[in-house]
């Protein structure tokens, strides 16, 4: 089993033990925490492989991003299908647009129907940190639980990937766009977001279209 960025590999490192992942709320031995930076399907095509092997996953969301609109009508349905699988969805608060957490993550709760308290802060040590209230859960406190961290933040593993560490208690923190792009990950993106916007513009140009014709027959 090559280690490797790959959905393949992905899925032969939890069939390893599928019982030791888990969703943050859960406590397992690994957390599975999923931060969606970028193109809210390659999350969904992660929670179905969780999903074949009876493996449930937390899943952050980004409320402000550059890159996706997560109240889009598309993107809701992604986050619906995700939750019926049993995975957990959390808040990736970003400080510069959410200094109010309170009041942040109660709109989140609405808008997602999603009753998690956790929490996890998008890039971390360069946006503002916001007072984090008494009853929501930060997802760095689990380092005082004894779970250490792992991440594959850039594409790049520290200290070698996940699959060698699977004998420890750890917070296991999984970037969906690596795992489906692999090592050029900048091709395969933009052909995906090629087609999101042009996907965009049919329907568009299709609204505007029926909306003319409309008028004409009147």
């Amino acid at each position: 089993m090559p280690c490797e960025f790959s959905l393949a590999h992905y899925r032969d490192t939890l069939n390893m033990d599928p019982h030791l992942f888990g969703r943050a709320k859960d406590r397992p031995k690994i957390i599975l925490a999923h931060d969606v930076d970028l193109f809210p399907p390659y999350a969904l095509q992660m929670a179905k492989v969780e999903h074949s092997l009876g493996v449930r996953a937390t899943y952050f969301i980004l409320q402000h991003s550059e890159f996706y609109n997560a109240m889009s009508p598309e993107n809701m349905a992604i986050w619906k299908e995700i939750r019926g699988m049993g995975h957990e969805i959390g808040l990736h608060y970003n400080g510069e647009y959410s200094p109010d957490l309170s009041i942040a993550h109660f709109a989140f709760a609405k808008m997602f129907n999603a009753d998690s308290i956790e929490l996890a802060l998008h890039l971390n040590g360069l946006t503002p940190q916001p007072e984090i209230p008494p009853y929501l859960h930060d997802r760095r406190e689990f380092a005082k639980e004894g779970y250490a961290y792992i991440a594959d933040s850039g594409g790049w593993w520290r200290d070698k990937c996940i699959c060698q560490h699977l004998h420890e208690k750890l917070l296991f923190v999984c970037h969906p766009i690596w795992w489906n792009t692999g090592a050029d990950s900048l091709s395969p993106l933009t052909t995906d977001a090629i087609g999101v916007l042009l996907s965009a513009k049919s329907k568009w140009d299709k609204l505007v279209r029926d909306h003319r014709l409309k008028g004409m027959a009147k």
